[in-house]
C-alpha cells in the first residue's frame, strides 16, 4: 500500500474513532440528564440533518474554495471541537441543539476530501482495494469507540464527552503532520484518466444504503434507550453489543477487499435487503443480550456489504467523482437524520417495535419496485456475462 494512503487511513481511523465515540456518548450523556427519548433524538438528528446540508453546498460552496484537503479537514476536527465543547457548557437545550447543529456544519468538510483523494487515479480492483481498506480503517474506529464509550460513561456520562475534546485535537496533529496531505494538489472534483463504463445501481446502492442508515440510527440512537429503560441493560453492556456490529463489520471490510463480488452486482444489493428485513423482524421481541448480539454481528456484514456497493458503484465511471461521493454522502446522512429524529418520536409513542415493522414495509416497497427496473436496465444479464 502507498505510504500515501497508510496516513490518510490512520487519519480515517482516528477521525472515525472520534466522531463514534462523541455520537454514543452524547445519547448517554443525554439520557443521564433526564431528557426524553424524543429530545435526544433530536439532538442525535442535528449534527446529521446539518452535515446532510453542508454536504449539498459541497460542490457550489465548498468545492470552489481553493484551499488544499489537508486544510479543509483540519479546519473541520477543530470546528467539531469547539463546537462539542460549547454544547457540553450549553444552559439549556436550544443552546445545545445549536451548537450541535455548527458541529454538523463544520463535519461536512471531512469525509469527501478524504475519499475523493484516497481514490484519485484508481478504477476498477484498484479502486475497489483501495477503498476497502478506508473502510476498514473508519470502520475499525467506530467499532472500538463503542465498548470504549460505554464504559467510561457508566463511571461518568460527562466525562466520556470531556475526554472526546482532545481526541479531535490529537487528530488533527496527525493530518498537519503527514506529508502526504501536505503536496499542491487542490480540489478539483474531476478525474481525467480512463474511465469504466458508469453503472446505473450506483442509484439502488444509494437508496439501500438511506435504508441501512436509518436502521443504523435505530440501533445507535433508539435501541440503547430501549434496552437501558425497558430490559435494565447496563451502559457497557449496551457499549459490548454495540462493539459485535462494529467488529463484524470490520471483519466484513476486510474480506470484501479479497473478495469483490459486489462489484455491479445487483444480487448483493437485493441480499442485503433481504437479510436486513430478517434482522428488524427478530429485534424487540427476545431479552438475551446473546440473541441481540448475533442480531448485531449479521447486521455489520449487511452494513459493509451495502457500503462498500455504494461507494464503489458511485466512484467507478464518474468523471467527477466528488458529485458522486457527496450523493453517496447525502444519501447514508438522509438515513441518519430521519432515523434519529422519526424513530425517537415513533418510540415514545408506538414503541419499538412499531419502527422495525415500518421499516420491513418500506423494505419490501424497495425489493417489489427495484426488481422489475433492475431487469429492464439489464443488470441481471450484465451480471451473468461478468
Amino acid at each position: 500500500m502507498a505510504k500515501d494512503n497508510k496516513k490518510l487511513l490512520i487519519s480515517s481511523f482516528l477521525a472515525q474513532f472520534t466522531l463514534s465515540f462523541v455520537s454514543l456518548s452524547l445519547v448517554f450523556y443525554l439520557t443521564y440528564r433526564n431528557l426524553q427519548p424524543r429530545s435526544v433524538g433530536i439532538a442525535s438528528a442535528l449534527p446529521a440533518l446539518f452535515y446532510f446540508l453542508s454536504c449539498l453546498c459541497y460542490q457550489k460552496i465548498y468545492q470552489k474554495w481553493n484551499g488544499h484537503q489537508k486544510t479543509k479537514i483540519v479546519i473541520s476536527l477543530l470546528g467539531m471541537m469547539v463546537c462539542l465543547f460549547s454544547a457540553i457548557l450549553s444552559p439549556n437545550e436550544m443552546l445545545l441543539f445549536v451548537f450541535l447543529s455548527f458541529y454538523g456544519i463544520f463535519q461536512g468538510l471531512l469525509w469527501t476530501n478524504v475519499e475523493d483523494m484516497l481514490s484519485e487515479g484508481k478504477e476498477n480492483s484498484e479502486l475497489a482495494r483501495t477503498l476497502s481498506h478506508f473502510n476498514v480503517a473508519w470502520c475499525l474506529g467506530a467499532a472500538i469507540s463503542s465498548i470504549l464509550s460505554g464504559v467510561i460513561s457508566d463511571r461518568s456520562p460527562i466525562m466520556s464527552l470531556y475526554l472526546s475534546l482532545p481526541l479531535f485535537l490529537i487528530t488533527s496533529i496527525v493530518v498537519i503532520s503527514s506529508k502526504s496531505l501536505s503536496d499542491n494538489r487542490v480540489s478539483a472534483g474531476d478525474y481525467h484518466g480512463i474511465l469504466e463504463e458508469p453503472t446505473s445501481l450506483r442509484y439502488f446502492s444509494w437508496i439501500l444504503l438511506f435504508f441501512v442508515y436509518l436502521s443504523f440510527s435505530l440501533i445507535t440512537v433508539v435501541f440503547p434507550i430501549y434496552l437501558s429503560e425497558e430490559l435494565g441493560f447496563s451502559d457497557t453492556l449496551i457499549g459490548t453489543l454495540l462493539l459485535f456490529r462494529g467488529l463484524s463489520s470490520v471483519l466484513s471490510f476486510v474480506l470484501f477487499s479479497r473478495f469483490q463480488f459486489y462489484k455491479r452486482n445487483p444480487f448483493s444489493i437485493l441480499l442485503s435487503a433481504l437479510v436486513l428485513m430478517a434482522i428488524l423482524s427478530f429485534m424487540g421481541i427476545n431479552q438475551s443480550p446473546i440473541f441481540y448480539a448475533v442480531l448485531l454481528f449479521f447486521y455489520g456484514i449487511v452494513f459493509s456489504l451495502s457500503y462498500v456497493s455504494s461507494i464503489y458503484n458511485s466512484t467507478t465511471g464518474a468523471k467527477n467523482r466528488v458529485k458522486m461521493l457527496t450523493i453517496h454522502e447525502c444519501s447514508l446522512t438522509l438515513g441518519t437524520v430521519l432515523g434519529s429524529s422519526l424513530c425517537a418520536i415513533i418510540y415514545e409513542k408506538y414503541g419499538f417495535r412499531s419502527i422495525t415493522e415500518a421499516l420491513m414495509i418500506m423494505l419490501v416497497a424497495f425489493l417489489i419496485v427495484s426488481i422489475p427496473i433492475m431487469y429492464r436496465l439489464g443488470a441481471f444479464r450484465r451480471t451473468k456475462e461478468a
